[in-house]
């Protein structure tokens, strides 16, 4: 099961001790933030989660999976994240 925001700006708000609203404008400042600087710098590196990458993606050839069809998938950008070790081994436990 994948966790929402709403359920981080919960941990955020019972770590803190603050209300719902402010975890929760916390929280969407934070998502915010770190779209803005992968957006200027392409790239982010958070002590103790991991770093995240902007990777360009050349554009490919692939087929349609329901039709067989082949389609063009556009070149573009698509953001690469890697897990600090702290990450893999708090998931490894």
């Amino acid at each position: 099961m994948v966790a929402s925001r709403r359920a981080l700006a919960v941990r955020v708000q019972e770590k803190l001790g603050i209300s719902n609203v402010a975890a929760q404008r916390i929280v969407t400042a934070v998502v915010e933030s770190q779209t803005e600087l992968l957006v200027e710098n392409e790239g982010l590196q958070v002590r103790g989660l991991g770093s995240f990458r902007v990777i360009h993606h050349a554009q490919t050839r692939a087929r349609n999976p329901q039709t067989g069809e082949p389609i063009v998938v556009p070149a573009g950008k698509r953001v690469k994240f890697n897990p600090s070790s702290v990450l893999r081994r708090a998931l490894s436990e």
